[in-house]
Parts: structure tokens; sequence; C-alpha cells
């Protein structure tokens, strides 16, 4: 039951820490004159920081699981970035 729920952490992990940068493509593919460089830096460090603490806090509490997590984490963000690289090149 431990390894579901850690597998169900890092998926959740992997949706959450990709919002800021999902949010910067998604300026970017819309043309919108928000998107800027800035923007997409401050994403990749928004990104990086969310992930981070909730890695570490998944690692705290599923121990014992913590490699269950870290794959369903690292598969959640190829499919996220599979879907929005073909989002990405369909558009253009």
């Amino acid at each position: 039951m431990e390894t579901l729920l850690a597998a169900i952490a890092g998926v959740a992990i992997a949706l959450f820490g990709a919002l800021p940068l999902v949010w910067a493509l998604e300026l970017g593919l819309r043309h919108d004159e928000r998107a800027t460089i800035a923007k997409g830096l401050l994403g990749v460090l928004v990104s990086f920081a969310i992930s981070s603490v909730l890695l570490f806090a998944a690692y705290l509490l599923f121990a014992d699981s913590f490699r269950a997590c870290g794959i369903a984490l690292a598969v959640t963000l190829v499919l996220v970035w599979s879907i929005e690289s073909v989002r990405a090149y369909m558009l253009t």
C-alpha cells in the first residue's frame, strides 16, 4: 500500500512541479505579449524549487518506497512533456 501511495505522490509532484513551465510554454504558444525569456527562466526556477521541496517531503514520508515515487515522477514528466512538445509542433 505504501508503494502505491508513493507512486501517486510521484505523479502529483510531477504534475504540480510542471505547472509553471507548462504555463510559460502556453504563453509562448499563444503568442501572448507576456511571454518573455525572464518568465520562462522564472518558470524553470520555480518548477525546480517546488519539485525539490516536494521530493524531499516525499522522501521523508516514503523512505522505504521512495524508488516508486521517483519512477512515477520520471514517467509522468516524460508524458507531460511529450504531450506538450507534440502540441507545440502541431501549432507551429
